[in-house]
């Protein structure tokens, strides 16, 4: 399991995508839809085993359902697709807000697409930081661009 989750980790640092914060919807969804963390975990390798013992089997789409079985079939669908382990399955923004459940959210006033085609961490994700030097590299990297 530790060789599975380091090799996902690097694999996750070289393509961070528009996938990763697809996945984060996904847990956003689910998580206003059950009114509770999706994978409470103590730290990083202890959500990374929740995430693997709700979505690891086959395609995970039984313990989902099985989670959210009194939620919204079509919220639950859209969740389920948020979800995908691999990346590269996971819908575009676009196909997203398109699905049945987003239908009746949706406004066509505004576009959804963004310019941007490259979504770059701007932290090392090896480094644990306080709250506080977090907040400071952020304030640095704000100012540091809006100039």
């Amino acid at each position: 399991m530790h060789k599975i989750l380091a090799h996902l980790r690097r694999d996750a640092l070289l393509r961070y995508t528009k996938g990763v914060d697809i996945w984060s919807l996904g847990c956003i969804l689910a998580e206003m839809l059950l009114g509770r963390p999706l994978f409470p975990g103590k730290d990083t390798l202890d959500q990374r085993e929740k995430i693997f013992a709700l979505l690891g089997q086959g395609d995970g789409k039984a313990n989902l359902k099985a989670l959210m079985a009194h939620q919204d079939e079509d919220a639950v669908a859209l969740v389920e697709k948020l979800l995908r382990l691999e990346p590269n399955e996971r819908p575009t923004a676009e196909e997203a807000a398109a699905q049945k459940y987003v239908a009746k959210f949706a406004s066509r006033k505004l576009p959804i697409k963004m310019k941007a085609t490259a979504v770059i961490p701007p932290f090392d994700d090896n480094v644990q930081l306080t709250v506080d030097q977090y907040r400071q590299k952020l304030y640095e990297l704000i100012m540091k661009h809006k100039h």
